[in-house]
């Protein structure tokens, strides 16, 4: 995603995210730590409390989303999303990570 205000980052593991972000995207389906173990980790450092994170995964039935949200994913994102999908997600999480309430994830 490009625009207004918006800034890309990528990390392949827990280790080399170096940078806190205000919102992460992760993939359920990593290699070696898959998203939800990449989710506690990354909510175990400090100064990660404040970020938002939505799950990317091939798979949406309503226990997938389940088990993304009681993890404590913000939001669950079903593979390949569209870009005006996406970009919906991106202005609720970064909402999300200003305090207010998501709807509809």
């Amino acid at each position: 995603m490009t625009g207004p205000g918006w800034r890309n980052r990528t990390a392949h593991a827990a280790g080399v995210a170096g940078h806190v972000p205000d919102i992460a995207l992760l993939d359920i389906g990593l290699p070696g730590m898959n998203g939800y173990e990449l989710l506690a980790a990354l909510r175990a450092r400090p100064g990660w409390a404040h970020t938002a994170f939505a799950a990317l995964s091939g798979y949406g039935q309503p226990e997938d989303r389940a088990r993304s949200l009681g993890a404590g994913f913000s939001a669950h994102l079903v593979k390949p999303p569209a870009p005006q999908e996406l970009a919906g997600l991106l202005d609720a999480l970064a909402q999300h990570a200003a305090g207010e309430t998501i709807t509809g994830s």
